[in-house]
């Protein structure tokens, strides 16, 4: 049976200061180390927490650097949010949010590879963990978007093309220039597609 996960929204202050501090910690060795070499306990000692601490509101490393990934993407969706043009066109608007996530990997290449990790999971709880974070990253382009479902559509297939060459690229398969031109070129023959020859 597995453990429940902590809702970090009913965590008084200072725990949900201390869970933050956490987060912060992994991030800070994800941005050093690769995902596989780095353990829970250099979380703990990058925190500045005991190890009992970290594992109170992740019970594994999986739900930590998920937990990590879905905190990052959240964050880079409110920063986001404050720089969008007050009324861009739903194409300007989903171009855009896709430049940005090409960018925000091309600074923070390891979360790829949490991303993979997440994807792999069968565990129930990283699962959720892994819709919190595509709720964060798709769902604030919709949500922000306003519109109908055409527009969650069209976000769904420029993020499986870009998924799809974000792996390539941290394998070392292609450029990262090349991965935003991929996205860009979906979004070309959704908007504007090309007839069959």
């Amino acid at each position: 049976m597995h453990e429940q996960l902590l809702d970090p929204a009913t965590l008084p202050a200072g725990q949900l200061a201390r869970r933050q501090r956490v987060l912060d910690g992994a991030a800070s060795l994800l941005r050093e180390a690769e995902y596989d070499a780095i353990e829970v306990r250099d979380v703990a000692k990058a925190a500045d927490v005991s190890l009992a601490t970290v594992y109170r509101y992740f019970p594994s490393k999986e739900i930590l650097f998920g937990s990590v990934l879905a905190d990052w993407a959240a964050s880079s969706a409110t920063t986001a949010a404050r720089s969008r043009p007050a009324a861009p066109t739903t194409e300007a608007e989903i171009r855009a949010a896709m430049r940005r996530a090409v960018k925000a990997y091309e600074r923070f290449p390891q979360m790829v590879r949490v991303l993979m990790m997440l994807e792999s999971s069968t565990d129930p709880r990283v699962r959720s963990v892994y819709r919190q974070f595509a709720h964060g990253t798709v769902g604030a382009i919709v949500d922000a978007s306003n519109r109908d479902d055409v527009v969650a559509d069209i976000v769904d297939a420029a993020y499986g093309v870009l998924n799809t060459k974000l792996r390539a690229w941290v394998f070392g398969l292609t450029s990262i220039g090349q991965v935003d031109r991929a996205v860009q070129r979906c979004l070309d023959l959704i908007f504007s597609p090309a007839p069959l020859a």
